[in-house]
């Protein structure tokens, strides 16, 4: 299996953190490009916007570009990998499987936030979705003992 293209998706959270150094690293091993994407998921309510006097797509233009601003500053951390950066809106787990493909992706690394509440059962993860629909091999890191 050639790996060329591996995607990271980061939400910031401590787990997403602490394996983006695994996702560096199976990058460079393969000589693979690394994808490193967030995907902004907030619906912002129509109030919301009013209060602050700006429209719905200048909030989210502006969420985008500080989320653009936070994954270019990660960017340059990650020795010997030819990263790219990507900020989409959306779903997560559709925007995932859709850059997947539109990026020719070869591998996903994801961590798991390791919940086991009611609501995780219910409704499952994000990496636990990526994983039943992924049409690419999906490798899900499990965060450390105490994480």
């Amino acid at each position: 299996m050639t790996i060329g293209r591996i995607i990271y998706p980061i939400d910031f959270t401590k787990p997403s953190m602490d394996h983006l150094k695994d996702a560096n690293y199976m990058a460079k091993t393969h000589g693979a490009k690394l994808l490193l994407l967030h995907v902004v998921e907030y619906i912002i309510h129509k109030s919301h916007y009013a209060i602050v006097d700006q429209s719905q797509e200048d909030i989210l233009k502006t969420i985008i570009e500080k989320q653009e601003t936070k994954l270019k500053e990660i960017a340059v951390t990650l020795t010997d990998v030819d990263t790219e950066i990507l900020v989409l809106h959306g779903s997560p787990v559709e925007r995932i499987l859709e850059t997947c493909l539109t990026e020719n992706v070869d591998l996903i690394i994801m961590p798991t936030h390791g919940h086991s509440s009611v609501l995780h059962s219910l409704i499952g993860s994000v990496t636990e979705k990526v994983v039943r629909k992924a049409r690419c091999p999906v490798l899900s890191i499990k965060p450390a003992e105490g994480n």
